[in-house]
């Protein structure tokens, strides 16, 4: 069976595609007619990708430039892979097996944008406040959080792993505190359908 070249569009997602590719063609290369050099080459592309990606996300005070960074990084890497996996599946020893292990076949899957929402849980843990949220098929999302006196949520972090530990400590040094935090999620960075469900914890 023919598939069309797949290659997701969210953040998220791209950062496993680049993974799971990465060890496919290691794997796989050889069978596909790859030298070492030409294997290592796809690799790299892979793993500035990767890089690029995780630097986007930790250095958020910087985070146009290394947007501007992430974007470039995983343009130039596709344009450089997309003719190789269509010559990686024009091999004649290609095989559907191959492709999905590579990543270059993927599933269906339907998201709309104005009205997707996320799931949030919290908890308590040894470092602070544990948040979770479902991705829903988008690339991140921005955490919102309200904590002791404050009249009005603010936004806390944008993250594209779903996950992150609240570390702050409580204000004014109090002995506890409730923390109240809300996700919307995003798309490319942007904002897209409705905030989640409001979640109270107490810190």
């Amino acid at each position: 069976m023919q598939h069309k070249y797949y290659f997701p569009d969210i953040l998220a997602l791209i950062r496993a595609w680049a993974v799971t590719y990465k060890e496919g063609i290691g794997t796989h290369g050889t069978t596909l007619g790859l030298t070492a050099p030409q294997i290592a080459a796809e690799q790299a592309k892979c793993d500035d990708m990767i890089s690029a990606i995780d630097d986007a996300e930790s250095a958020m005070a910087d985070a146009l430039e290394k947007n501007s960074e992430k974007e470039k990084a995983i343009k130039d890497s596709m344009d450089f892979l997309r003719p190789k996996i269509k010559d990686h599946k024009n091999n004649a020893n290609y095989t559907e097996a191959i492709g999905k292990a590579l990543g270059v076949i993927g599933a269906e899957r339907t998201l709309d944008p104005t009205t997707v929402k996320t799931t949030v849980h919290v908890k308590k843990v040894f470092a602070g406040i544990e948040v979770k949220f479902t991705l829903e098929g988008c690339g991140g999302g921005y955490i919102y959080c309200k904590r002791g006196a404050e009249t009005a949520f603010a936004m806390y972090k944008y993250i594209t792993h779903p996950q992150t530990i609240d570390d702050r400590p409580n204000l004014a040094g109090a002995a506890s505190e409730q923390r109240q935090y809300y996700v919307v999620l995003a798309i490319k960075d942007n904002e897209v359908g409705q905030a989640s469900d409001i979640v109270t914890i107490s810190n």
